[in-house]
């Protein structure tokens, strides 16, 4: 199987792949911001059961770990395989067995890559040769959300589920903690993009995400203002029926504790707070984080729940 893909989109001479547009000519070995050259890195690729009930179910998420990112959050979980760039050098036909185990040996729901956009055209390729081989399961592009809307338009008719995050509205805040200029425009056009490919987010009998877009945002102290105006655009903009996972695991990692306003864990109060803000904007379908213990959760409607 061949995609059809646009050269100068997904071309490495000079990389347009995320929004930086940097035009670095990786393709002749030099790094770009998001750091990465001219080869694939893969930080990880195995089957995992810790993301939302949907996407991991009971045989949990075939994930594929990128090395590098097109952001620069100073609080990222993954700071040594984003930032630092922790990694081995792989190949277009790794990627590609790694996808088929996912489904010949471990039967996983999907195939999910996380962070992927600085990879994406050996990504495809990849994907192409397993699915030549018999891969048919759903794809997850799981992203920080601030993406070209050129290159994800290359992405339809590919990609089943999109997971993107969506983290701040103010550009000021973004700025200093993202480190992306103009992050909260060219994200609401991504998700505008990523929800006219695959639209609402759809479950098959057992509760497994099959297509669509589901839009995570992570609760971070004292920003319960910002979070509103996020709930509030994507109740307006995508519809109350849009899946939402508010979440609740924010903790000063990396380079955190250099800013004080986000050097401590979000509250229990505060993502409570966060949650009747999203159900205010009318948001009918929010997701409910793991490892909040039940007693401390609010109610909320029920298919959102299904296992």
């Amino acid at each position: 199987m061949q995609y059809s893909v646009s050269e100068a989109a997904l071309s490495l001479n000079l990389c347009a792949l995320c929004p930086r547009d940097c035009r670095v000519d990786r393709a002749a070995g030099t790094r770009g911001p998001c750091g990465l050259a001219n080869e694939p890195l893969l930080a990880a690729a195995d089957v995992r059961f810790r993301e939302e009930r949907c996407i991991s179910g009971t045989r949990g998420s075939g994930m594929v770990f990128l090395s590098g990112c097109t952001h620069a959050c100073v609080f990222c979980q993954n700071y040594d395989i984003n930032l630092q760039f922790k990694g081995r050098k792989s190949s277009v036909a790794e990627l590609a067995d790694a996808m088929l185990r996912f489904q010949d040996e471990h039967r996983a729901h999907n195939v999910h890559w996380v962070s992927p956009t600085q990879q994406v055209p050996w990504l495809l390729e990849a994907l192409a040769n397993a699915k030549e081989r018999g891969l048919a399961l759903p794809l997850v592009y799981n992203t920080g959300g601030w993406e070209s809307v050129e290159v994800l338009r290359e992405l339809d008719g590919i990609v089943d589920v999109y997971l993107p995050d969506f983290k701040f509205w103010d550009d000021a805040l973004s700025w200093k903690y993202v480190r992306v200029p103009r992050y909260a425009e060219i994200t609401r056009a991504a998700i505008l993009e990523m929800k006219r490919q695959v639209g609402d987010l759809v479950l098959d009998r057992d509760g497994i995400a099959q297509r669509g877009l589901m839009v995570r945002h992570l609760v971070m102290p004292d920003l319960l203002e910002d979070s509103g105006k996020i709930f509030d655009w994507i109740a307006s903009a995508l519809g109350p029926q849009t899946y939402v996972n508010v979440m609740h695991q924010y903790e000063p990692l990396y380079r955190a504790s250099r800013h004080p306003a986000i050097a401590r864990k979000t509250r229990t109060d505060e993502w409570r707070a966060a949650m009747r803000r999203a159900r205010a904007a009318g948001l009918r379908r929010l997701y409910r984080y793991q490892e909040v213990e039940e007693s401390e959760q609010p109610r909320v409607p029920v298919d959102c729940l299904r296992r």
